[in-house]
């Protein structure tokens, strides 16, 4: 499993211990979680439409298929 490291203040260190120990955690399953909830594991809502979207007055056609150039080995 990656291990992260990052720095902090002593006094946000503390905080995070003490949260930590008030849900029976270790600092670093804590943090984890905390992790887990900030970072979503899926696109943002509407985001494939806006993208996708995004071409529609400028839509993408396919290059022609070009003979390969001439190669002399």
């Amino acid at each position: 499993m990656p291990q992260l490291h990052f720095s902090l203040d002593a006094d946000t260190a503390e905080r995070l211990e003490q949260e930590a120990a008030s849900k029976g955690l270790s600092l670093s399953k804590y943090l984890a979680s905390i992790v887990r909830h900030a970072v979503p594991d899926q696109w943002p809502e509407g985001y494939v439409e806006r993208v996708v979207g995004s071409c529609a007055q400028h839509p993408l056609s396919e290059p022609p298929d070009d003979p390969p150039d001439d190669v002399t080995l």
